[in-house]
């Protein structure tokens, strides 16, 4: 049998204190960017993505529609830029003026060998994926490594497709 033990005065006074230290505690604020501030933020991931987008696109040029893949660049007037593979295929990186994210639009397989009699799957549906990225900190690594695998989602996507077969790499 155990027996329940009634906290000691010690251990309640130091509950007291934790939970009144705990309520002291400033909440963190959230600190929202200026449109110009995500702006800087996006030219300096440019630098970062571009040379990434360059090789993607030069890669990939012939095994789609003509005039794709197509680099977008467009962070002055449009606070976006990224690359198209195909109309229905793209990864941008853009703000909405208070942070910046990455974006990857695919359109859904028609057929999917996955999917199972309850799950209702709309076949052609384009889908838009947000990622939010962590620009705080060191722009080498950090940086490098979210655009590489914002890039590998759509490329991923991209590589799923079972119309052509020319689209799958080789």
């Amino acid at each position: 049998m155990s027996e329940e033990r009634a906290p000691t005065q010690a251990q309640e006074q130091a509950q007291a204190e934790a939970e009144s230290r705990l309520d002291q505690q400033p909440e963190p604020e959230a600190t929202a960017m200026t449109p110009a501030e995500c702006i800087d933020q996006l030219k300096q991931l440019r630098s970062v993505v571009m040379p990434m987008l360059e090789a993607c696109r030069d890669e990939y040029a012939g095994r789609g529609r003509p005039g794709y893949p197509h680099i977008v660049d467009n962070i002055e007037r449009g606070g976006v830029f990224g690359i198209n593979l195909d109309p229905g295929f793209g990864a941008y990186y853009m703000t909405d003026g208070s942070s910046v994210y990455a974006e990857i639009h695919r359109v859904a397989l028609r057929t999917d060998t996955l999917s199972a009699a309850n799950y209702e799957k709309f076949s052609g549906r384009p889908t838009q994926d947000r990622i939010d990225l962590d620009l705080e900190g060191d722009t080498g690594t950090l940086w490098i490594r979210q655009s590489r695998n914002v890039i590998s989602r759509l490329l991923n996507a991209w590589t799923q497709q079972q119309t052509f077969l020319f689209r799958v790499d080789s």
